[in-house]
This record gives structure tokens, sequence and C-alpha cells, in this order.
């Protein structure tokens, strides 16, 4: 994709595997895709260079390491209500979205929003009635909006979670401000819970950690370059990258593991209980400091 646009703009074409997609651009921002298999935000490359991980892999599948994959009813493997009842982090991102708007808004950005509503085949595997509204906006920076409709009649719980892949020169240096004095329970201890203690943490070893509450805001610094990250509406914040010696297992080209970063604004442990008609809404922020081409 080009890397400078002289207008903003947002185009229905086609994208990864022949899919439909909503192109975005914005002469400060650059350029992401909006596809509709998954609500997956896949790529956002910035003047500077490409903010999003997306694998070198070329397979069916490829979209499914990398970008902004959309976590919905379930976290992982579920807790609480779902646990154990759906695929791993549920159904949202295999189904098939529809493009409900793009153009521009009143402030000059890029904006697209992409929709995903029950079915008989979705109530097959959790008896729910909704819709889900993801709204993608870019001017300098980006932002992701996901919001979520009970329309049934019934209260009704479930998890969700934005899993962002942000590419970074190495993970083994690139650093994370913002999670001091955070609870957080770790994966790879049986979720045994602790306090971050360090003021930047760096994920250079296999990590999956789920912090108990969600700052406003992070950093993530890499080389020259800063990401700033402002999280709304989640109640938890993930990071999580596989470590060395993981890419087969993942299905990542070898050696992608040094290459990105997860960190993923999610509720996770304690579902969202929304009521009949109510509506839930989370958002994430995304800028770009002082950026270098990666």
């Amino acid at each position: 994709m080009p890397q400078s646009h002289t207008i903003a703009g947002a185009d229905v074409g086609t994208g990864l595997a022949g899919r439909p997609c909503v192109r975005l651009t914005h002469p400060a921002g650059g350029a992401a895709e909006f596809h509709a298999h998954g609500g997956q935000l896949l790529t956002w490359r910035h003047p500077a260079g490409d903010v999003l991980f997306l694998s070198a892999r070329t397979d069916a599948h490829q979209e499914r390491h990398g970008g902004i994959p959309v976590i919905f009813p379930q976290f992982g493997k579920g807790f609480g209500p779902t646990a154990g009842s759906l695929p791993q982090h549920g159904f949202a991102r295999d189904q098939e979205w529809v493009v409900r708007s793009q153009g521009t808004d009143d402030a000059g950005r890029a904006t697209a929003t992409l929709s995903l509503e029950s079915t008989a085949e979705t109530r097959r595997l959790w008896p729910h009635d909704f819709i889900i509204e993801l709204t993608a906006t870019l001017g300098e920076g980006l932002t992701l909006t996901m919001q979520v409709s009970n329309r049934g009649t019934a209260p009704m719980p479930f998890s969700a979670g934005l899993h962002t892949y942000y590419r970074v020169s190495d993970v083994r240096t690139a650093q994370i401000e913002g999670l001091q004095g955070l609870r957080f329970r770790d994966n790879l201890k049986d979720w045994a819970e602790s306090t971050e203690t360090a003021p930047e943490l760096i994920a250079d070893g296999e990590t999956d950690r789920v912090y108990l509450g969600s700052p406003l805001r992070l950093r993530l610094h890499d080389a020259a370059r800063c990401l700033r990250i402002e999280n709304h509406g989640f109640a938890n914040v993930v990071v999580w990258n596989p470590g060395p010696g993981s890419d087969a297992k993942y299905d990542f080209a070898p050696g992608e593991w040094t290459q990105f970063v997860c960190i993923e604004p999610a509720t996770v442990f304690n579902p969202v209980v929304l009521a009949a008609g109510a509506t839930w809404r989370g958002e994430q922020a995304v800028a770009v400091d002082a950026a270098r081409v990666l």
C-alpha cells in the first residue's frame, strides 16, 4: 500500500485472499485495511512504517497471525459461564462481517463500521441475540471502537477483546511502560497472582499475563519509536508473546516471535453481563511518536 495520501478516504476493495475489505487512508496516518472476514483490522502502515505485525506466512489462515483479531464472546478457552463451550477466543473472528458504512467524519478522518449479527449458526454455539459494531477511525492515529448490544430478552454474559499484534524491531528489547503496580495473573504459573514491579516490562521470554486493571495509557518503546496506547471500557490488559522456539507451535514463520508483542485490551476473568436491550462499549486508540521506518 502507498505510504502517503493527499486526502483521507475509505474505499471498499479486495484484500488478503481476495476477501472484501475497506481501505482507510489519511495523509498523516497512512493506510489501513479493515477486513470483513472476522471484522479484523489487518494492517496499518503509518507513513513511518508498519505499526501492526502480520506474519510472512501465506496460508489460508494468515490473518490469524497478526493485525487485530476480535475476541468475542469468550476469551481463550473461557472463564465463568462460557468456560470450554466455544472455540478458542470465541467465534467472531471466524465470521463474515458486513460493511455498514465508510467515508470521512467531520474531523476529516477516514472511518468505516463493520457489523456482526447473531444467526442460527451462532445461536447453536451460543444462545444469545446480539449485534457487534466495530468502527475504525484513521487520522493521525488509529482508533477502534467495539460496541456490543443485547437484542435478546435475558441478560447476556460475554468476554471481549482486541488481540492487537504490535510490530517491534526486537521483542527482547521493546519496553512496555505503564503497568507498574498492577496486579496480574500469570498463565505460565497456573494463573498465580503477582504485582508488576518493573517500570518498563520487557517480554524477552515467553509471556502470558492478564493485568487486573486497565490503565488508560500505556507506552510501547521500540528503538527510536514510541506508541501511545489508550484503552477505555475493557477490564484488563493482556501481554503475550510465545517466546523462543515457538514459531512452529503457533504457525509463525521462522524467527517471527521476535517481531511482535501483543498488548490486548480485554475483559477476561469477569465477563460483562449485559441486560436485555443494553449496549456495552470498549475502545482502543493508538498514536505514533518519534517514529522511524522499521
